[in-house]
């Protein structure tokens, strides 16, 4: 694939529809020809933080999401990539196969404030064009270093935090993640306390 082509890279345990809106929106936005969310093999910042669902789970859940989605896909490069995930890699690896592509890495407002904590973080600038996505006009971030671009998107009051603890409350997810989503999430039993047999959907 060649063109215009956005990396929207997260652990996405779960993915949400906050994902999808912000993914679509900065695809329009910004007339890319496909947003990738790409999902974190082994994402650094969070395995230390807590229990993190497998790759395989968090892949699966993503691809549900945005199947049949125009201009989403779920990318796997790395989940199939061994050791700690870092987005400099997988930005080298698509301009290796892929030199004509334009790149565009996707983040947050919070993501882009800590920019400077990421691995061979001033190379991504030489790589890719960094689009922050901000809910508001009031949280614009400046990128030092970064050609950036920011989209503005609906504030969708929904974190994955709060997916998983609601659900491991036996609480309902209802149209915060699509229903193949919630489909794999009770088909494994993701997230749910094994005390609590309240059905969460």
């Amino acid at each position: 694939m060649t063109g215009r082509l956005g990396i929207f890279g997260g652990t996405f345990d779960p993915p949400h529809v906050g994902h999808v809106v912000a993914a679509l929106n900065v695809r329009h936005a910004l007339g890319l020809d496909m947003v990738t969310l790409m999902v974190a093999g082994e994402p650094w910042q969070k395995t230390s933080e807590g229990n993190v669902e497998s790759a395989g789970d968090r892949l699966a859940m993503t691809r549900a999401a945005v199947a049949g989605i125009s201009g989403l896909n779920a990318g796997d490069d790395e989940v199939l990539r061994s050791g700690p995930t870092y987005t400099v890699d997988t930005l080298e690896k698509i301009l290796q196969m892929q030199p004509d592509t334009e790149l565009f890495t996707i983040v947050g407002a919070d993501a882009a404030r800590g920019i400077s904590t990421w691995h061979r973080w001033q190379d991504i600038a030489l790589l890719s064009t960094l689009v922050v996505v901000n809910r508001d006009t009031t949280t614009l971030v400046d990128v030092n270093n970064f050609a950036s671009e920011h989209v503005m998107i609906a504030n969708i009051d929904v974190s994955s935090s709060e997916i998983r603890r609601r659900i491991g409350q036996g609480q309902s997810v209802d149209h915060l993640v699509s229903p193949a989503v919630l489909a794999i999430i009770k088909q494994y039993n993701l997230y749910h306390e094994s005390n609590n047999d309240t059905d969460y959907r």
